[in-house]
């Protein structure tokens, strides 16, 4: 197992989204209310996991960035 394997999972989750949606969509099937309110619950997850691992990419990167100026000076 890796450390990012609860980012791959939750990730994996994109497909029962993609999966709702062509069923509404392109099948004609009414919408089930408790179904879109676990896909939103699931596309709010993936965004904040998205921006999170935004925010930490941007930190490493500051604080490489950091270490090398202090060795260059």
């Amino acid at each position: 197992m890796t450390k990012q394997m609860g980012v791959v999972t939750t990730l994996s989750f994109v497909s029962i989204v993609q999966g709702y949606a062509i069923s509404v969509f392109r099948y004609d099937e009414q919408v089930n209310w408790i179904s879109l309110i676990g896909v939103l619950g699931i596309v709010v997850s993936i965004i904040g996991i998205i921006i999170n691992r935004t925010k930490v990419l941007l930190i490493k990167d500051t604080n490489i960035k950091a270490s090398d100026e202090k060795l260059n000076n």
